[in-house]
């Protein structure tokens, strides 16, 4: 059995993000990382920018925030990664 090394709860979120200068789509997310879908070829220690959009605060409403790349697993055609981020920053157009 595997002991759970998780710190904070993480939430199953599906939603498409914007990743680097490609798109994804997230499988969970927590407070301090995200686990996502992408065709993008990513590698641990990688940094990449991540958008998740907002549009229910508003137009073109989103989070931003640099992630870094901790796990990549081949999943078919696309790859999973977990990434860490800190810290976000919220943008609502006026």
């Amino acid at each position: 059995m595997t002991q759970e090394r998780r710190q904070v709860p993480r939430y199953r979120i599906e939603s498409t993000i914007a990743v680097g200068q490609g798109m994804g789509r997230t499988v969970d997310l927590s407070s301090r990382g995200v686990y996502f879908e992408t065709s993008e070829q990513l590698s641990p220690g990688d940094t990449v920018s991540v958008v998740f959009p907002f549009e229910r605060t508003g137009p073109g409403a989103s989070v931003k925030c640099t992630a870094l790349v901790v796990r990549v697993e081949p999943r078919g055609e696309l790859f999973g990664v977990a990434a860490t981020y800190e810290p976000v920053a919220f943008s609502i157009p006026a």
